[in-house]
């Protein structure tokens, strides 16, 4: 029918019209994958926008889904990262008083800087001395 309730088929002349649109001229019965082949029958039956519409929801719900498990993750990381603190400074015998930085560095760097200090390239601020500009002095 028409109104997309049964499969469009002749059975007169098996002749199947969703077919006729799902090979539309770009794609054909020898060159598509069996499972691209499904998707497809299954867009042009329901029809672009509605296919559309559900595609958009399925990624929609992916997405949150993937949000989710990021966050869980994440929280996970920060409660390991707090526990394996916490351990070292039970092992050292110290405490950490409340809002003290998490590690020695962390205080040094408050203070004055920690690790490795980036080297200047030098050179950008001065101008070359050419030649010609010598002979000019």
């Amino acid at each position: 029918r028409a109104d997309g309730t049964m499969e469009e088929i002749d059975f007169v002349a098996k002749h199947d019209s969703v077919d006729d649109r799902v090979y539309d001229g770009t794609n054909y019965a020898g060159l598509m994958r069996p499972k691209d082949y499904v998707a497809k029958r299954e867009q042009v039956k329901l029809g672009e926008e509605v296919w559309r519409a559900q595609r958009l929801q399925e990624l929609r719900a992916r997405d949150a889904q993937a949000a989710t498990k990021d966050a869980k993750t994440r929280e996970d990381r920060q409660r390991r990262k707090k526990e394996q603190l916490r351990d070292e400074l039970a092992s050292t015998g110290t405490r950490a008083p409340a809002g003290a930085p998490a590690s020695a560095c962390e205080a040094e760097r408050a203070k004055e800087g920690c690790g490795k200090r980036k080297r200047s390239k030098g050179g950008a601020g001065k101008q070359p001395k050419l030649s010609f500009d010598e002979d000019e002095e």
